[in-house]
């Protein structure tokens, strides 16, 4: 249950980030770090 609230918290940044990422233009590189470590940890 612990685990669920974290990742949920986790979540919710996440979809956070992902709409400033549509607002602000700056943090591009943001999303290109999730990205890579998407990557990274799916290919493990």
């Amino acid at each position: 249950i612990v685990e669920d609230s974290i990742s949920n918290r986790l979540l919710v940044s996440f979809i956070s980030k992902l709409k400033s990422l549509f607002t602000d233009p700056e943090p591009h590189y943001i999303f290109v770090w999730v990205c890579i470590n998407i990557h990274r940890y799916t290919s493990l």
